[in-house]
């Protein structure tokens, strides 16, 4: 797994404690790509390397899970959260993707490149002080052939 340092798409997924809330911010994206505030992405080529940053109100967060799956009745249980990848979705960063209860502070970053048609996501943050996971709902990835 190598580091990624120019991703077609970096986004930014901002959780507002007080509201347990989170939010999605493109902060830099190739010419094509649309990501909604609910986080549902939608890219426009075959390229597609994605990365995920996060920033937490009015503390500090660290990434504490990410969950695939091919509908949003089909995710892992919440105890997994850091689950399998499917095939096709690729980990550049960090070079260890996290297992068990880990944390990260990211930023995550996947290569896309060879990954089916579409799929649905969700993050899990964690605040510095506590190891209490925030999941975030569902969020659709459609490579654009939808």
């Amino acid at each position: 797994m190598s580091e990624v340092t120019n991703p077609n798409c970096a986004i930014v997924v901002h959780y507002y404690e007080a509201d347990d809330r989170f939010s999605y911010f493109c902060s830099a994206c190739s010419r094509g790509w649309q990501v909604q505030p609910d986080g549902s992405i939608h890219p426009p080529s075959t390229s597609r390397v994605i990365q995920f940053s996060v920033k937490g109100f009015p503390s500090a967060i660290v990434f504490g899970g990410f969950q695939v799956a091919s509908d949003p009745s089909a995710f892992p249980p919440k105890t997994t959260p850091w689950s399998a990848l499917p095939t096709g979705l690729k980990v550049a960063s960090p070079s260890s993707y996290p297992t068990g209860n880990q944390t990260t502070s990211g930023p995550l970053v996947f290569d896309l490149e060879h990954q089916a048609t579409e799929f649905f996501y969700r993050l899990a943050v964690v605040g510095i002080q506590g190891g209490v996971l925030h999941w975030d709902e569902p969020k659709i990835y459609d490579n654009g052939t939808q």
